[in-house]
């Protein structure tokens, strides 16, 4: 898979392979992902707190969602936000000075990710649509909030928590390993006209 690695470093330094890769994405996307367990560790020994004051820690509820939209760093609507509501998601955020600063979300009735689809048990949950707003990276926020989003759905039951990661997606993964999550299933997602799919599993790994 190291070949991938250098191919994408290619593609990115060269804009006009960029161009390229964007529009052949349109045919024919060929996506290679992780799906990581995670919250394995005991994280009450982690003691990771956020290096910035004051923050507190919150359930989005639907009063959150048009200010988190308003962002012009936010990639979702409120419309898509409100149904994820709707669809019985649990959504947690950071708050600084009023500011919902970051925030993610978690689903204990399946896993929606684009690439795979499947219904949880009811000792499970999915972690997706992380994000810490450009101006407050680099503070702890992300790692913290997902320790107190295992704590939170922990006590729900839910103590086999999953997420999703590109396999190419290396600062996603390095981040995902600093808190003991690991790698259980390695896919291949192959996407036609953006309309038909096929997810293949290709590896398993010991937890």
């Amino acid at each position: 898979m190291n070949i991938l690695f250098a191919l994408k470093r290619t593609v990115n330094r060269n804009p006009f392979l960029r161009h390229l890769y964007e529009k052949s994405r349109t045919v024919l996307n060929i996506v290679p992902f992780f799906l990581y367990q995670e919250g394995l560790s005991n994280e009450s020994q982690k003691n990771l707190k956020p290096s910035l004051e004051p923050c507190e820690t919150i359930f989005l509820g639907p009063e959150d969602l048009k200010a988190i939209t308003a962002n012009p760093e936010s990639m979702e609507t409120e419309e898509a936000l409100r149904k994820r509501l709707s669809r019985g998601c649990i959504g947690i955020g950071i708050k600084h000075h009023d500011e919902i600063i970051s925030y993610m979300w978690g689903n204990v009735r399946e896993c929606d990710c684009n690439y795979i689809k499947f219904k949880l048990r009811g000792n499970e949950a999915y972690l997706s649509h992380a994000r810490t707003l450009n101006a407050y990276r680099g503070k702890n926020l992300a790692p913290y909030l997902r320790v107190e989003f295992y704590r939170i759905l922990k006590k729900m039951g839910r103590d086999r928590i999953i997420s999703i990661t590109d396999y190419l997606n290396k600062p996603a993964r390095r981040f995902k390993e600093k808190l003991d999550a690991k790698p259980a299933k390695l896919y291949i997602t192959i996407i036609f006209f953006e309309k038909y799919r096929w997810t293949i599993p290709l590896k398993s790994y010991p937890l």
